[in-house]
């Protein structure tokens, strides 16, 4: 991955050992935290490089330095240059920002330390624009006035890519608009990678990162984006009660699971009587789907909601009952000589049988049932 920003967009690379001319389908999988990144830009390009380590590594060196990832290619027609030399038909591109908008040069050279450049980009002092040159310094039209160009501004990084095949050349820049240049003088000759900044000004040439790919005039593109899934989260829903219930005594909750990962998932179970406005936890670290709930414990109202939370120790997710529902639990009260004796959650048979029970006694029943 090259770069992001969140929920708007992100750049992926991707290798493909050969392109078929049906529509190939690729997968990406996000959003699952306790998965390590296999991002890999050495593995992806034939030439890549994000200076996070040695420098001399891959690189010629003229006066340049790497620190926190950032080279820094010092003043006065320095440089560094690959060490491996590449043919045409490849695209060069890098990250790159000049300070003061001075002179540098990206792209293709026979030698840089001659500076005899097969194809490269130039970015003029002073007047902010970008041109192409090729050949070398002693043949070709080297005279920029009437050329196309792009602007650009110092001390603002940019994104620079530069294809390279035979009578052939492109600019483009921050993936936007672009500039093409068609010339003999455009050779196909091995060329090494460089970059260098050009006169005496003291100013630095600044390199982030920088990768060649293959040129093809085929340019890739998707018909469709597909659907999006859910591979590493898991989800919960509440099935009962899910609203409109009347319940009394002991019940049942439930509750259905995706677990994409196999992970181990615990839940987490509460109830509000309000509404969603406060919430009381009935139990914790529940394995099971379902979960038995005595609702003599708890005042009879009619806006009850159940809530489930579900952790897989990266991710919780959770779900409530999608409308309220009643807790409804009858009772009888039973009163001898100036006692009254109130007696929770009877159901009707159990009713019947305590007033059996009463008045064989010859006790009065006070109360109502339901």
């Amino acid at each position: 991955m090259e770069e992001k920003s969140d929920n708007i967009y992100a750049f992926f690379w991707v290798e493909l050992l050969e392109i078929s001319i049906s529509p190939i389908t690729f997968y990406i999988y996000y959003c699952n935290p306790s998965v390590s990144t296999t991002s890999n830009g050495e593995n992806t390009f034939p030439f890549f490089d994000d200076f996070s380590g040695s420098l001399s590594d891959k690189w010629d060196i003229y006066d340049a330095s790497v620190s926190n990832g950032i080279v820094q290619i010092n003043p006065g027609n320095k440089y560094i240059q690959s060490k491996t030399p590449y043919m045409s038909d490849v695209i060069i591109e890098g990250y790159l920002k000049m300070e003061n908008n001075r002179r540098y040069n990206i792209g293709f050279a026979r030698s840089w330390r001659a500076f005899d450049p097969e194809i490269t980009v130039i970015s003029h002092n002073f007047d902010g624009k970008s041109y192409i040159r090729e050949g070398s310094l002693t043949q070709g039209d080297q005279t920029l006035d009437s050329r196309e160009y792009l602007s650009y501004s110092a001390d603002v990084w940019i994104r620079v890519e530069l294809s390279w095949t035979n009578g052939y050349a492109r600019l483009r820049k921050d993936r936007q608009s672009f500039i093409e240049l068609r010339s003999d003088n455009i050779g196909i000759e091995p060329a090494f990678i460089g970059l260098n900044t050009w006169g005496t000004a003291n100013t630095f040439l600044l390199v982030d990162w920088l990768f060649i790919r293959p040129y093809s005039d085929i340019k890739l593109s998707h018909e469709i984006w597909g659907w999006q899934e859910d591979f590493g989260n898991p989800t919960v829903t509440v099935l009962s009660p899910n609203g409109g219930e009347y319940w009394s005594n002991t019940q049942i909750i439930t509750w259905s699971t995706t677990n994409p990962q196999d992970d181990i998932i615990t839940y987490t179970i509460y109830y509000s009587p309000n509404g969603g406005q406060t919430w009381t936890q009935l139990a914790h670290e529940v394995s099971d789907t379902s979960l038995q709930w005595d609702t003599s414990g708890v005042q009879e109202g009619g806006n009850y909601l159940i809530k489930v939370m579900a952790n897989n120790g990266n991710l919780t997710v959770e779900d409530h009952s999608d409308a309220p529902f009643f807790v409804d639990n009858p009772y009888i009260e039973t009163k001898t000589n100036d006692d009254a004796i109130f007696v929770p959650n009877i159901n009707i048979l159990e009713t019947i049988a305590a007033i059996i029970v009463l008045v064989g006694l010859k006790r009065r029943i006070y109360g109502r049932l339901r």
